[in-house]
């Protein structure tokens, strides 16, 4: 598993079954955003996404959101042979 998804998967593990279940719709997206950023090459802040969100979310605020500060993110790792 790639090191971005395993941050992910490890803030998954820090919520509660009732806050991973609000919010299973929302990581499935930014999952699926971060491994097309890494397929194209990574992204840029400028590529900021806006925050992930179940649309039959019953918690307000339950969402997922990746902030990137600088730099460049989600790219591939060096291939070895």
């Amino acid at each position: 598993m790639h090191d971005y998804l395993l941050f992910l998967a490890n803030i998954k593990e820090q919520c509660s079954e009732c806050q991973r279940e609000e919010r299973k719709q929302a990581f499935r997206k930014a999952e699926r955003f971060v491994t097309n950023a890494n397929e194209q090459g990574g992204v840029t802040p400028e590529a900021q996404p806006h925050s992930f969100q179940d649309s039959k979310r019953k918690t307000k605020n339950a969402r997922v959101d990746i902030e990137i500060r600088s730099g460049l993110t989600f790219i591939p790792s060096p291939q070895t042979e």
